[in-house]
């Protein structure tokens, strides 16, 4: 018993390993094709088609793979925010 316990947990520990190390486009191609099969309880077919649309490009956290607005990004107190320029000086040996 206790080695089908731990068996079952490694699986698990395997597919999350799997799902998260593997890049967007197989991961959405194997979402879509998992999301075929009709008898998925409701929980799991809304993940596999939320999977399967996904932002082809960046993380898909909404936040790196769009371009912000500058004109629109406003501070805390409603004055308009605009990028500062980085200055890198070099060390001098």
């Amino acid at each position: 018993m206790q080695n089908i316990v731990v068996a079952l947990i490694v699986m698990a520990c395997f597919v999350y390993a799997v799902q998260t190390l593997m890049p967007n486009v197989p991961r959405r191609a194997l979402a879509r094709w998992l999301a075929l099969w009709p008898h998925w309880p409701a929980f799991l077919a809304r993940r596999l088609q939320r999977a399967a649309r996904e932002p082809v490009a960046g993380c898909g956290c909404d936040s790196c793979d769009r371009p912000t607005k500058l004109g629109k990004a406003k501070e805390a107190n409603g004055a308009a925010v605009s990028p500062q320029p980085i200055h890198i000086q070099r060390r001098r040996p």
